[in-house]
């Protein structure tokens, strides 16, 4: 309370200034602040996600390509093993002709079925000419070993042979591709890995 020189005593009163303006200035700092902050928060988010993703479709695609070369290599598992069956059956005098033609023709078509999945391994050009070659020689050989098996069992041993020698190239070629896609999928795995860490921290 104050004493006014012509009257009773009058209450003193501050006021602030009501400007909206004054608002603002303390607001919008602390607004762009929030905002550039979750922007960089989203941001890192998705490329998380996104990063996830290919990751996801990757492993998915290197799943596929070990699951495609083992397929592969099992069915001319097999059949090789059923050809050296007949082999010895027809070598031995176990076997007559009419069960060694069934023979050949089942080989026959288990073979033709190999086709697509040797389209479908994950090789490259060069890899895949030579990979083509030796399943035409394996072909070749094996299909003229169990013609021959019963009627000529000599001529039917030396094509075994050769369709031998031509297993074990696609069967190495076909080892080397689940072995090269496995170390590629643990290389990218790391890589992967370590991204997901840096975005992880950008986003904290």
């Amino acid at each position: 309370m104050a004493q006014s020189p012509d009257g009773p005593l009058t209450t003193m009163r501050l006021s602030l200034p009501r400007s909206p303006s004054y608002f603002f200035v303390l607001l919008v700092p602390v607004l762009v602040v929030a905002l550039a902050l979750g922007a960089i928060n989203w941001s890192a988010l998705q490329a998380m996600r996104d990063l996830q993703e290919s990751a996801l479709a990757q492993r998915t695609a290197d799943l596929e390509a070990v699951t495609t070369a083992a397929s592969f290599n099992r069915g001319l598992d097999d059949i090789q093993r059923d050809v050296t069956q007949l082999l010895e059956q027809a070598g031995a005098g176990r076997i007559g002709q009419a069960d060694a033609y069934r023979v050949h023709v089942d080989v026959v078509n288990r073979i033709a079925a190999l086709e697509p999945r040797l389209a479908s391994l994950r090789i490259g050009r060069q890899e895949r000419e030579a990979v083509r070659q030796s399943f035409e020689t394996y072909r070749n050989a094996t299909l003229t070993a169990t013609d021959l098996a019963v009627v000529n069992p000599l001529g039917a041993m030396q094509s075994a042979i050769q369709a031998a020698q031509g297993y074990a190239l696609l069967s190495r070629e076909t080892y080397a591709i689940a072995e090269a896609v496995t170390l590629a999928a643990r290389q990218q795995g790391e890589a992967q890995a370590a991204e997901l860490r840096r975005l992880a921290a950008s986003s904290s």
